[in-house]
């Protein structure tokens, strides 16, 4: 009996897709006849559908969806060049999600590259949060500060994108940040930066001059701080959603009430630890870690990074 472990069938995506130094792409026109579409005009309205919907997420359509130029075969053995495009794996998921859905190789297509967009999305999260906690590390920072860090930078983002898609502008996203700082610390960013000792700076606006620290106050704040902020945060994202909250307005009310639930919290704590939160201790001139060690660098290393340390 034998103990080879049988693999995985071979995807027919697999046989079309390309590599270079930039990375794996496939072309349109060999696609296209995977997908059993005889027709390239036909095809090409498919394509269309599929700019529309990458320029409707925001994505790059010039970077997704390359003019090239396709080299094959006639019957006469003589060489044809054909207008084609380099699609990326993104490009190809949305192609299959627009093509005939009543084909049976659509629907393998679409599971095909639904599978390698997200581990893909995956592989590039996992490089980010290593790439930045080993920045944050080598400034002195620790490593479960850093990893505390990378929690509030993604929670940030999925807020910030949140209220985006909920009819606010750059000018609103400060406006809320500091309307929830100040319900969760009872002081504003502006205030919370002049207690840690920020650089001061000055500029004038409509004839007043006015007093700001141009340095961002994240880095700054010690692991309760961080706690507070990224409660604050991730509550006033649930409240957007369960209320379908739409317009500064009806945002503003949200982080409110959110910066109101994590003050509860920071009170909670403030009187567990019988001190206040809110510190004018600057993490970034007195962090909690030292340099890299070695149980921080092994913490860091990727699973073929350790086994090559065995």
């Amino acid at each position: 009996m034998s103990n080879t472990t049988p693999t995985a069938p071979r995807s027919p995506f697999d046989s079309i897709r390309h590599n270079d130094t930039t990375g794996e792409y496939w072309l349109a026109r060999e696609l296209s006849k995977l997908l059993e579409y005889a027709d390239w005009d036909n095809f090409k309205k498919v394509i269309q559908k599929a700019m529309n919907a990458c320029k409707g997420s925001e994505q790059s359509v010039l970077e997704n969806f390359r003019d090239v130029t396709e080299v094959s075969k006639r019957s006469n053995n003589r060489n044809q060049s054909q207008k084609s495009y380099r699609l990326t794996r993104y490009a190809c998921y949305l192609i299959a999600m627009n093509a005939d859905p009543t084909k049976l190789i659509v629907a393998e297509a679409q599971s095909y590259f639904a599978v390698k967009t997200r581990e893909a999305e995956l592989s590039d999260i996992e490089a980010w949060k290593l790439h930045t906690i080993e920045e944050y590390v080598n400034k002195g920072y620790s490593l479960a500060y850093a990893k505390r860090r990378i929690g509030n930078l993604r929670v940030q983002d999925e807020w910030e994108h949140e209220v985006t898609i909920r009819n606010a502008t750059s000018d609103d996203i400060a406006i809320l940040t500091n309307k929830m700082h100040e319900a969760m610390f009872d002081i504003s960013i502006e205030e919370h930066k002049e207690l840690k000792g920020f650089i001061v700076k000055y500029r004038k606006k409509k004839g007043v001059t006015i007093k700001y620290h141009p340095d961002p106050l994240p880095d700054a704040l010690t692991p309760a701080e961080l706690t507070i902020r990224e409660l604050g945060i991730a509550t006033s994202t649930i409240l957007h959603r369960e209320r379908d909250s739409y317009g500064l307005t009806e945002l503003e009310r949200d982080v409110q009430d959110a910066g109101k639930l994590a003050a509860d919290y920071r009170k909670g704590l403030e009187a567990e630890l019988k001190k206040p939160v809110v510190s004018s201790r600057d993490m970034r001139k007195e962090p909690d870690g030292g340099l890299f060690s070695e149980h921080d660098s092994e913490q860091l290393a990727t699973p073929d990074e350790r086994e090559d340390r065995q």
